[in-house]
């Protein structure tokens, strides 16, 4: 039951920020809606994670697995470190262009969640059986 939750929780957070743009009424409704869509990516990942270690821990996945889930997950976790930085830059001065690099960044942390969610996916449905 754990692990369906861990993929409903992921799943769900790969459709809401594949749904969701950071652009609104207003620039205090962009600011609250693009960290909102950080917090949904960064609960995903450290949801996604803590299902691996526990399959980990259970002898379902190998280190092999694990390595390979930590790889996927590093390219997630750069590009959303960026966003959060880009995020601060954009609080800072409140630019054209720093708006422009704000979206360039949440396109990336989209792109990097919907690849970890492809890979790690299979990984968590050896653990729904069990």
């Amino acid at each position: 039951m754990k692990y369906k939750l861990s993929l409903l929780v992921i799943m769900l957070a790969v459709f809401l920020i594949s749904c969701a743009t950071p652009q609104g009424q207003g620039e205090e409704s962009y600011k609250t809606r693009t960290y909102r869509i950080l917090l949904t990516a960064a609960t995903a990942y450290n949801t996604a994670f803590q299902g691996i270690a526990d399959l980990h821990e259970k002898g379902i996945l190998t280190t092999e697995d694990v390595e390979k889930a930590v790889k996927y997950g590093e390219l997630f976790w750069v590009s959303y470190h960026s966003a959060v930085n880009v995020l601060c830059i954009y609080n800072d001065a409140e630019t054209a262009e720093n708006k422009a690099n704000m979206e360039k960044a949440m396109i990336a942390v989209t792109q990097a969640l919907a690849v970890f969610n492809e890979f790690i996916h299979p990984l968590l449905l050896k653990g729904v059986d069990q």
